[in-house]
């Protein structure tokens, strides 16, 4: 226990790094049956200001001198305690808890396997598992793949309460009947007094070329050998929904043909996951409804808040930027209160606007390639968001936001990989990013085709897509500051444009 702040801090999940732990402590440590002497362990961490966290922690001891230990063990027990998931034993016991809905007891509360439908298809009684890989994704959540046949997901926060990820990922496959997300084939849940809360979910893998973020990577590179050094068209200014039906030029036309055959494909599946998500109005966790002067009051009200975090924290961080970071950000604080005043219409006229589930944390990242077909993944909302934030009903637009950012950064990356970096090819990223989001917006606006997901009222849609638009760049600008401040001036740029940009109509 001495150990576990240093080692929870290290690791690329915790969510508390910017926090000071005062302690951490184990309160279940429960036993699995077959896993070579693994445990699965759930930690209580607290800290000086605001509510404590609880965190799963699966260890098993390994030979003195391993990687990654939390701890060397020395007298009657000796050897090194390490983090169990990726161990062979230890992973299938968890895989055959689910699927044979084993339980394990333990003080305090028992650990429960929850196959859905699909697991005696994925799981045999009698079959030998395929070999394990450890994910090294950099993830909230940490997984293991098994073969091409099945993936395990351990959740590293657990809470009280229905996980949006195994919910949607349910409701989707069993009852829609969406194809384009993978099976769920059950979870592992802790289950007490107060609650459940679900550990772990098993998937069906689907073998895939990568993910939608590496694609779009791979295309801003050859649209940018394309253009060359040649001129850079000059885009009207406009909002992003303004410049929905915007055609390109012609030379970036040409340019932009295989991109936008991406977008328009990963624009109607968006459309098409936002349909799923509400086609059973019977069901109370599903059934879509309307926002309330309530709703947009705390819509408001939130942005306010998130935007004043965000710059507060940017004001307290100059100084540790470099100049031309600095001189962005400077020019960002002079716009102070401009954000929320944008979006004044939010507690000043009704909205005729529907709040549904969504993915919510929506992004090219959480969208695989399976075939060149898109299949969307990861239903679990915000990492730092509580449960209860995350199964919200929320705008569909606050998805197709998500979207929008992530080609943002997507341009700025493949830009910072160029070698041949010139103000020509910076101008050129800017032609590619505005273009493709509007491509998306128009594709998406087309394709959903309903009230519910995309406003009958355009002034009510540009509204939404403005304020999702600053939230999610002020949420950006606050990760950047916490953990990667290289790469701040893309939130920045991102909120300066819609600051500085024209009012919508």
């Amino acid at each position: 226990a001495q150990a576990l702040p240093a080692y929870l801090r290290s690791r690329r999940w915790f969510g508390g790094k910017d926090r000071r732990v005062t302690t951490a402590r184990f309160t279940q440590v429960i036993p699995l049956r077959d896993a070579g002497g693994a445990f699965l362990t759930l930690v209580e961490v607290m800290y000086t200001e605001g509510e404590g966290q609880l965190y799963v922690l699966p260890l098993r001891l390994a030979p003195e001198g391993s990687d990654q230990a939390l701890a060397t063990l020395r007298g009657g027990t000796q050897g090194a305690v390490v983090d169990a998931l990726g161990d062979a034993a230890f992973d299938t016991a968890l895989v055959r808890t689910i699927a044979r809905r084993r339980r394990h007891a333990a003080e305090g509360g028992n650990l429960v396997g929850v196959p859905a439908p699909s697991a005696a298809r994925l799981v045999a009684r009698d079959d030998a598992l395929p070999e394990t890989t450890l994910s090294t994704a950099e993830q909230s959540n940490s997984s293991v793949v098994f073969g091409e046949r099945l993936i395990l997901k351990l959740y590293r926060r657990a809470e009280v309460g229905a996980h949006p990820d195994v919910e949607i990922g349910r409701f989707l496959t069993e009852r829609v009947g969406f194809a384009f997300t993978p099976p769920v084939a059950g979870s592992l849940e802790h289950v007490t007094d107060r609650g459940r809360m679900t550990l772990a979910m098993l998937q069906a893998y689907v073998p895939n070329q990568g993910d939608a973020w590496r694609r779009s990577q791979e295309l801003i590179e050859a649209f940018l050998d394309r253009v060359g050094p040649a001129e850079p068209p000059a885009l009207p200014h406009g909002t992003p929904i303004a410049l929905a039906d915007l055609e390109p030029p012609s030379l970036a036309a040409e340019a932009l043909a295989p991109d936008v055959a991406f977008v328009e494909k990963l624009a109607i599946r968006t459309a098409e996951l936002h349909r799923a998500l509400v086609a059973d109005p019977d069901d109370p966790a599903f059934a879509p409804e309307p926002f309330t002067p309530a709703h947009q009051r705390s819509l408001y009200q939130s942005l306010r808040g998130q935007l004043a975090r965000a710059l507060r924290r940017l004001r307290g961080s100059l100084h540790t930027l470099g100049p031309d970071a600095r001189r962005e950000a400077e020019a960002l604080l002079a716009l102070e209160g401009s954000g929320s005043e944008r979006v004044r219409e939010l507690v000043e006229r009704t909205l005729a606007v529907w709040r549904t589930r969504i993915h919510g944390d929506y992004h090219l990242g959480q969208v695989i390639l399976a075939n060149d077909e898109p299949m969307i993944i990861d239903f679990e909302g915000e990492p730092a968001a509580a449960l209860s934030e995350r199964r919200a009903k929320q705008s569909p637009l606050r998805d197709v936001a998500g979207m929008l950012r992530s080609f943002d950064y997507a341009a700025q990356v493949a830009l910072a990989a160029r070698p041949d970096r010139t103000p020509a090819s910076e101008a050129w990223v800017q032609v590619w990013t505005a273009l493709v989001s509007a491509r998306y917006l128009r594709s998406y606006r087309d394709a959903a085709a309903d009230p519910r997901l995309w406003p009958a009222r355009p002034g009510d849609a540009a509204l939404l897509l403005e304020t999702f638009l600053l939230d999610k760049a002020a949420r950006e600008l606050e990760y950047e500051l916490a953990l990667r401040p290289d790469w701040v001036h893309v939130p920045i740029r991102g909120l300066r444009a819609i600051l500085e940009g024209p009012r919508r109509a």
